[in-house]
């Protein structure tokens, strides 16, 4: 019988936020090849035995521009009929976790093998990818998915770690964040999200519940999964403006910026926020999901630097030093003050100051990812339970988790990295021209400059936008945008209901003139095209704390 796994997926029945790993598989595992850097394979179950094989996003593949074939026929097995030639036998090709599925040739010659890592039967390999490879690297998480396997027996969790080969020790492990136990104690439904083990939601709400609760309210939310660096040195702030477009010069002492790394290209390479703490010491908080790259990047520049006799030390904190809490909603400063010697009312929006809270040395920051008022507190690992707790005494507070978190980003027009942003997406196209500072625009001395004020000047082809849409299922990643003839115009980014306004709310990607407010559009959702309109973000007014 022919089917196509992708469309039995009821995706109404998954957590609403997707990364580029989650897309409609829940069960995800991530595993190392013959311990080659980056060789990285994603295995994503959705049942206990239908498994999909995909590259991991971090697989070196991505990282390499030059233009490749895909090739099925594994020396006297064709994968793409699924025979095994001389045998007169179609279908249920036996795995091995070493079986190969397929090659990826490139023209220079090089090859690499792409096995299935797991012991099972072949259902079927995606035979687009042999017509239009491409599918891999643009979709790799749905269209460009490498093949559909059913694993030996049928899997329980418990048995994933042996089915897996992880006695191998090949796989990458999530790491637990210091906060750990405080989820388990509390009902946390915890993931693996960017290598790490964090709560989606808690037993006692909702993701639609806990939304609205830290829109009315408080919501403590762990994200110690961010990477924490400080960086000292007389240096270091003509260091981090050579990698960013920020104006740290210009900042006072105490005070923090949203930016972006950028590459020569102009591309974002991440987004992060640094605190110039004083002139000789900055403390920057990045992706999880981008720690490897961040790390290798701010490694190699500062090295670079140093080699010409400037002063500069670069200090990453790892989880098991560092703890990092965020506490959002109108509520959450009220029931922080008499936690901590930090005036509170003399903190504003984008500062950053250390103090005591709950009797602990913590950095405290004002600034989040929801769109309300509140703070982050950098906390030692070991006492990130106690500050934690002590917080959760108060009524007015409770804990949310990576659900509620992108729901409240993106009504707040946040841009998640790897979806909504990346290498290959400008600050201009991205609407984030004014995290190019003004004195940095004079000078033109940030990686990409030539490019980018090209396109502050000119203009750009396409730009992201917001996207209401009233009725019906919400628009996710990747989803068509139309123009009102039918004719394809951009790409859905991000997507989902909208809690506090009710129907649903995207953001995405059009051609340059449908980026006026209002604009009616169509987007292709599950076949059907939907009537959508371009608007404003963000959809929800923020409310941070500014001093008037």
């Amino acid at each position: 019988m022919e089917y196509d796994i992708l469309q039995s997926i009821n995706l109404e029945d998954l957590s609403h936020f997707k990364s580029f790993t989650d897309r409609y598989f829940s069960k995800r595992y991530v595993l190392n090849v013959n311990g080659i850097e980056n060789n990285d394979i994603m295995l994503m179950f959705h049942s206990n035995r239908i498994t999909l094989l995909s590259l991991a996003p971090s697989h070196f593949f991505f990282k390499k521009t030059d233009q490749y074939k895909i090739n099925f026929n594994i020396g006297n097995i064709d994968r793409l009929t699924n025979t095994v030639k001389g045998k007169g036998k179609k279908g249920g090709q036996m795995l091995t976790p070493n079986s190969v599925i397929c090659k990826i040739e490139y023209d220079d010659g090089t090859t690499f093998d792409i096995p299935c890592c797991m012991k099972g039967t072949l259902i079927e390999v995606n035979k687009e990818l042999a017509k239009n490879p491409e599918l891999l690297r643009e979709q790799p998480d749905s269209s460009g998915f490498i093949a559909i396997m059913l694993s030996s027996i049928a899997i329980s969790d418990s048995t994933k770690s042996e089915l897996l080969n992880h006695e191998d020790d090949n796989s990458v492990k999530p790491k637990k964040t210091p906060l750990y136990d405080l989820h388990e104690k509390y009902g946390g439904k915890v993931v693996d999200f960017a290598g790490f083990l964090l709560p989606v939601q808690y037993s006692d709400m909702s993701v639609s519940t806990s939304h609205l609760f830290t829109r009315s309210s408080a919501s403590i939310f762990d994200v110690s999964h961010m990477l924490q660096t400080n960086v000292y040195g007389k240096d270091c702030v003509s260091w981090f403006e050579s990698i960013c477009p920020v104006d740290l010069k210009g900042m006072a002492n105490g005070s923090s910026s949203l930016t972006i790394f950028l590459n020569n290209n102009g591309g974002i390479i991440d987004d992060l926020i640094v605190t110039k703490v004083k002139e000789d010491q900055l403390y920057i908080v990045s992706n999880a999901g981008r720690m490897g790259v961040d790390k290798q990047h701010m490694q190699k520049t500062s090295e670079i630097f140093k080699k010409s006799g400037k002063d500069l030390t670069v200090e990453f904190l790892d989880v098991s030093q560092r703890a990092l809490i965020a506490v959002q909603g109108p509520k959450a400063v009220t029931a922080l003050q008499p936690l901590t010697n930090i005036p509170l009312a003399d903190l504003i929006f984008m500062t950053s100051t250390t103090g005591k809270v709950a009797g602990i040395d913590c950095r405290v920051t004002r600034c989040g990812y929801t769109g309300e008022d509140g703070v982050e507190i950098s906390i030692p690992a070991d006492k990130a339970i106690t500050v934690t707790e002590a917080l959760l005494q108060n009524s007015d507070v409770k804990l949310a988790g990576l659900g509620a978190r992108d729901s409240l980003r993106l009504e707040a027009g946040l841009c998640l990295y790897g979806n909504d942003i990346d290498e290959t997406i400008t600050p201009v196209e991205a609407s984030l021209t004014w995290l190019i500072a003004k004195r940095r625009r004079g000078e033109a001395n940030f990686p990409g400059a030539d490019l980018i004020m090209r396109q502050i000047k000119e203009g750009v082809d396409k730009r992201r936008v917001g996207i209401r849409i009233e009725k019906g299922a919400p628009a996710r990643k990747d989803a068509v945008l139309k123009n009102n003839e039918g004719k394809d115009i951009g790409k859905v980014t991000s997507g989902c209901p909208s809690p506090s306004l009710g129907g649903n709310v995207a953001m995405g990607y059009v051609a340059e003139q449908f980026k006026k407010s209002g604009t009616e559009l169509l987007v292709n959702i599950r076949g059907k095209d939907v009537r959508c309109v371009v608007a404003k973000m963000p959809f929800v007014p923020s409310r941070y704390y500014v001093k008037k």
